[in-house]
């Protein structure tokens, strides 16, 4: 526990230092805010199953109610298991990231087999004919052994709590760049800390009210399985993505649309770094 805190607290402090290295861009119109999901199913515990597919297809409906476009962070696994839903995220115009194959803690594994990781997802990506973009880690515990890997690998970005307030280059190399997408909130405080729906919304709420007021970015998470364990949790999210795409000082963008965004703010061309 405390290792893992110790651990934390590095990465903290070498993203502050490689962001202090950037440029800082300035915004005077727009936030810009990314609705993302760690869909899991089973692989966070049994018998999450059926909540886990209840609480993604409500969320869908909701989406598509409101015409909010996010991204679904799948664990590779599940995929194979629940190709409909998959079909389902991808008609409907959302993005799939990898959450890793099995729902691994991957500060807990090596290197070769946090690439073994990328290598399987890559494959079950494939297999429905799209590209493996971007990652993010369950529990959001990361290292930079696995950002190394993400970039020679070749994914474009990963998404991790991160107090920035803007996506920064987090990994270089020539001219690829594995892009930090920074994660202020989830709803992982229904668990952690049992508070209620009420609560959750004016948590959610303030923090876009933050994101707005100081025109940065910011990536919203929730968990399928989370949402469908209580009906009033998915009605709260229902009000919050009301209230989201009523707003007109903020832009919501998926994780590849936002780092394409990223790019085009350095100047760099997408193409340009694909060939």
């Amino acid at each position: 526990m405390y290792k893992q805190k110790f651990i934390r607290k590095l990465n903290a402090i070498r993203c502050f230092l490689i962001r202090t290295m950037q440029k800082k861009r300035n915004n005077k119109d727009f936030a810009y805010i990314t609705i993302f999901h760690d869909y899991e199913g089973d692989y966070a515990g049994r018998g999450l199953k059926k909540i886990s597919h209840k609480g993604v297809n409500t969320i869908l409906d909701i989406e598509a109610r409101y015409k909010i476009k996010a991204t679904y962070n799948i664990v590779g696994k599940l995929m194979n298991e629940v190709p409909e839903v998959v079909s389902r995220i991808l008609s409907d115009g959302h993005e799939i990231a990898s959450h890793s194959y099995n729902h691994s803690i991957m500060t807990m594994l090596s290197k070769k087999e946090i690439i073994s990781d990328i290598i399987h997802t890559k494959e079950n990506f494939k297999s429905i004919g799209i590209e493996l973009k971007g990652f993010r880690s369950p529990q959001s515990k990361w290292n930079f052994k696995q950002m190394s890997v993400l970039l020679n690998q070749g994914l474009y970005w990963s998404a991790e709590g991160d107090n920035a307030n803007f996506p920064y280059i987090i990994k270089k190399k020539q001219n690829r760049y594995l892009v930090r997408m920074p994660v202020i909130i989830d709803d992982w405080s229904y668990q952690s800390m049992n508070i209620t729906p009420d609560a959750m919304l004016q948590k959610l709420q303030k923090c876009v009210d933050e994101i707005c007021k100081e025109k940065k970015y910011g990536a919203i998470g929730f968990h399928p399985w989370v949402q469908g364990k209580d009906n009033s949790r998915l009605i709260v999210f229902e009000e919050f993505i009301a209230g989201l795409s009523e707003r007109k000082d903020v832009k919501i963008l998926p994780f590849d649309f936002m780092y394409n965004y990223f790019l085009s703010c350095l100047n760099i061309n997408y193409d340009d770094i694909t060939t």
